[in-house]
């Protein structure tokens, strides 16, 4: 039998309540089609690994052409804004535990 040596804190599982809901909140408003201002321009880049306007957000488009290129069953947009659904819920999860 497996015993805990410390009982898992509540707040592990209010963060993970946390992710999972702010995640089904993103999923559910998704954008599956590219929007306005830099979405099209920051998509392409994430696709073709491409360098955008400067700054360029090297880590974001890196990061990004790496989920499309994990999801090709995916269109490019929907598995970019996938992502940024993951990187909100993963950035509210550490907002709430720090």
């Amino acid at each position: 039998m497996f015993l805990l040596k410390k009982p898992v804190s509540s707040s592990i599982w209010i963060g993970l309540a946390l992710f999972f809901v702010s995640f089904g909140i993103y999923s559910a408003t998704l954008a599956r089609t590219i929007g306005f201002i830099d979405s099209g321009e920051l998509a392409w880049a994430s696709a073709t690994l491409g360098i955008p306007h400067p700054t360029g957000y090297p880590l974001y488009t890196l990061l990004t052409y790496l989920f499309v290129s994990a999801l090709p069953f995916l269109e490019p947009i929907v598995a970019i804004n996938f992502f940024s659904a993951l990187a909100v819920s993963a950035a509210t999860v550490g907002f709430f535990l720090f």
